[in-house]
């Protein structure tokens, strides 16, 4: 079970084994990695996203790469298309980071 602390801008993340501190770059990464992640799982191109969401290719592609932050409202929409909540696109990407950082790990590991 996670818990949550929010102060000054940052949130404190807890888990019963680690603790971390999140800005909201991170954030916005996260909800970026998820967005691509489960366009993907869905087969789905950006263009084919954007077309069942009503929302530009350029837009969904500037959320992705985030050079842009969606409106509230278009981040729980985009989340509802999938069937999730914005909280957990966001956790979701905070765990593919870590997990990649590990994965990263272990390939630069074994591969010496």
């Amino acid at each position: 079970m996670r818990n949550y602390v929010i102060e000054r801008g940052q949130i404190l993340i807890a888990n019963d084994e680690t603790a971390e501190v999140v800005g909201e770059q991170e954030l916005m990464h996260a909800f970026a990695s998820s967005l691509k992640a489960l366009r993907q799982a869905c087969n789905l191109s950006i263009t084919g996203l954007g077309e069942k969401l009503d929302m530009s290719q350029q837009t969904l592609s500037t959320y992705e790469n985030c050079t842009r932050v969606p409106s509230l409202l278009q981040a729980v929409y985009i989340a509802a298309y999938f069937g999730f909540t914005v909280e957990d696109m966001i956790l979701s990407g905070l765990d593919m980071r870590q997990i990649s950082v590990e994965e990263e790990y272990m390939l630069n590991h074994f591969n010496q």
